[in-house]
C-alpha cells in the first residue's frame, strides 16, 4: 500500500492540477500567470487530461460559449490569445502539441475563426504542415451565419497563412466558399432579422417561403403574433433601407413586399400605421447624416458605401478603414437601429467579391486554361454566389 505521505503528495499535487484547470477553464488570466510564475507546468500537467491540452482548453472555453443557434458569435478573442501567450512564453505548453483527436491548437482555432489565437500561435512558430479549413464552424457545428466579425476573421486568418507561405489548396478554398454561401439554415421566425441583413437572395427567398407555408392558415394566438413580427420586421429592415437610399436587389425588395402581403392576408386585425416597422424615423435620420459624414477613406463616406452595388461598394472598401470603424465600441451606439444592416451589407460584399475571385481558378480548370479571365469575370456576373459554388463543387467531384 501506498504510504500516507505518497498520498498526501499526490493528493497535493491534483489540487495544484485543478487549480489550474480552473483558471484555464474560467479563463483567469491574472491567477494564470501567478500561477505560471510560480513554476505550474502545464506539460507536466497535461498527461492528466489527455483529452485535451492546455492550448486546447483555453480554445475550446471560448468556444463553450458559444450559442448553438443562428445567433451573433462575438470573435474576438483577446483574453484567450493573452492567455496563449502567457502559456508559451513561461514555456508552460508545446505549440504544435495535439489533443485526442490529433488535432493542434491552431487546428482548433481556425476551424473557429479565432483570429486573435492564430495570430499568436503563428508568431510562436506554429506548425502549418498539417493544416486544413474544416472542422467546426466550417461543418456548420454552431449554426453560425456569415455575420461580419465571422467573414473579418475567416478573411485575416487566411491573409496570416499567405503571409507565412501557406498554399490553400482547392478543397481548403471549397470549405472557405461552403461556409459563406452554403448554409442551411433552420427555419425560424426568431431569425428573420439576421436573414435580412446577411441572407442572399436565393437564401432569402428560401426562407420566407418556407416561413409562409408554415405560417398559412394558422390563425392561433401565437401564430398571429409570429406574423405580425415578421411582418415588423420585414418593414422595419425596408424602412431604414429606404430612408438611407441604401442597397438592396430590387427583385428581393418586390418579393418582400409581397410577402408582407401574403402574411397580411391571413391576419385578423390590419397593421395600418406601421410602414417602418415601428422603428424611430428621425432617429434614423440621424444615422444616415452621421454616415454621410463617416468617412472611409479619402474617396467615400460609409454611406456611399451602403448606396453602392457591391463590386462598387468592394472598390471603395479597399484601402479603408472599415474594418477599425465597424469593430469600434462606438459603431453600434452611433448606429443603433442600422449597424446590423450596414454590417451585414459589408460583409456580403466581401463574400460576393471572394466568391468570384476563388470560383474564377475552378472555372479555369473547367476551361483547361482556354477562357480568357474578362470572359470568365463576365460569365460570373450572371451568376448567384450559390451556383458558382455549385460550380466549384462539381469542379471538385462534390455533391
Amino acid at each position: 500500500m501506498p504510504s500516507f505521505e505518497r498520498m498526501k503528495e499526490d493528493s497535493v499535487e491534483e489540487t495544484k492540477r485543478q487549480r489550474f484547470y480552473d483558471k484555464l477553464e474560467k479563463r483567469e488570466k491574472d491567477q494564470l500567470e501567478n500561477l505560471l510564475r510560480c513554476g505550474a507546468n502545464a506539460m507536466d500537467l497535461k498527461k492528466h487530461n489527455r483529452q485535451s491540452t492546455p492550448l486546447h482548453m483555453v480554445i475550446d472555453s471560448k468556444v463553450a460559449d458559444y450559442p448553438t443557434s443562428f445567433l451573433e458569435v462575438h470573435f474576438q478573442d483577446k483574453i484567450g490569445a493573452e492567455m496563449i501567450e502567457l502559456l508559451l512564453k513561461y514555456e508552460a505548453a508545446d505549440v504544435n502539441a495535439k489533443n485526442v483527436h490529433g488535432d493542434s491548437a491552431l487546428q482548433i482555432a481556425v476551424s473557429c475563426f479565432n483570429y486573435d489565437v492564430v495570430e499568436v500561435l503563428l508568431k510562436h512558430n506554429a506548425d502549418l504542415r498539417d493544416i486544413h479549413f474544416k472542422g467546426r464552424y466550417f461543418e456548420r457545428a454552431g449554426n453560425v451565419l456569415p455575420f461580419f466579425e465571422a467573414v473579418q476573421n475567416l478573411f485575416g486568418i487566411i491573409e496570416l497563412f499567405r503571409c507565412k507561405g501557406y498554399d490553400m489548396n482547392l478543397t481548403g478554398e471549397l470549405a472557405v466558399l461552403n461556409f459563406l454561401n452554403g448554409y442551411n439554415f433552420v427555419i425560424d421566425a426568431k431569425l428573420t432579422e439576421s436573414i435580412l441583413q446577411l441572407g442572399s437572395p436565393l437564401g432569402i427567398r428560401k426562407f420566407f417561403d418556407s416561413i409562409i407555408t408554415e405560417s398559412l392558415n394558422d390563425c392561433s394566438n401565437r401564430g398571429q403574433y409570429r406574423k405580425i413580427n415578421i411582418i415588423r420586421q420585414i418593414r422595419r429592415y425596408l424602412g431604414i433601407v429606404r430612408i438611407g437610399n441604401m442597397y438592396i436587389n430590387v427583385e428581393i425588395n418586390d418579393y418582400l413586399l409581397k410577402v408582407i402581403q401574403t402574411l397580411q392576408k391571413d391576419l385578423l386585425e390590419m397593421l395600418w400605421d406601421e410602414t417602418y416597422g415601428g422603428c424611430d424615423v428621425k432617429g434614423i435620420e440621424k444615422e444616415i447624416e452621421l454616415a454621410k459624414s463617416t468617412m472611409m477613406n479619402n474617396r467615400a463616406s460609409l454611406l456611399d458605401i451602403c448606396t453602392s452595388s457591391p463590386e462598387r461598394a468592394y472598390s471603395l472598401l479597399s484601402n479603408s478603414e472599415y474594418c477599425s470603424i465597424l469593430n469600434s465600441k462606438n459603431f453600434s451606439i452611433n448606429f443603433p437601429q442600422s449597424a446590423g444592416i450596414i454590417k451585414g451589407y459589408i460583409a456580403k460584399c466581401l463574400i460576393r467579391t471572394y466568391s468570384k475571385l476563388t470560383a474564377l481558378k475552378y472555372l479555369r480548370i473547367l476551361t483547361r486554361e482556354n477562357l480568357p479571365d474578362l470572359c470568365g469575370y463576365n460569365i460570373m456576373k450572371y451568376l448567384t454566389n450559390e451556383e458558382l459554388l455549385t460550380m466549384c463543387k462539381a469542379v471538385l467531384g462534390f455533391d
